[in-house]
């Protein structure tokens, strides 16, 4: 299966995030208010084509601690798919790109790190929360 199949636009770049993670949430919002040109669509790594996107990478959905990145035929995971994300940003927040200067095992640890603790820290939701009427057109699935 091609991941740029006809359920995600070929213009896009693809966010899979942990949909009942608060912490996931709270970023899916702010890439959502940040990316004003709408190079992103969002989809919760729960549902059907997250988790056909996940198999499509070799990525088990079982490991819901890392953000994905589908940039073309490829898939950005941890600290790489943030970097990538805030890379397409405007101006401030392009310029953490220079964090990619950072080695990836210490970024990764970071991450890592964070995201073993992200539901005692910040919470989970029972099932993934709907989106605002006005952000649906922004999520696949």
């Amino acid at each position: 299966m091609n991941p740029k199949s006809a359920d995600i636009p070929a213009d896009k770049q693809v966010i899979l995030f942990d949909g009942v993670c608060v912490f996931c949430n709270f970023w899916s919002r702010f890439v959502m208010r940040h990316d004003r040109q709408n190079r992103f669509v969002l989809c919760h790594i729960q549902s059907a084509t997250g988790e056909r996107i996940f198999r499509h990478f070799g990525l088990s959905t079982d490991e819901l601690d890392s953000v994905v990145l589908v940039a073309g035929d490829r898939a950005y995971r941890r600290s790489d798919a943030v970097l990538g994300i805030l890379a397409a940003l405007p101006a401030p927040w392009c310029w953490l790109g220079v964090l990619k200067w950072i080695p990836r095992r210490l970024r990764d640890a970071v991450y890592d790190a964070i995201g073993k603790r992200r539901y005692q820290w910040f919470g989970r939701y029972d099932q993934c929360p709907i989106p605002r009427a006005e952000d649906r057109g922004r999520f696949l699935d």
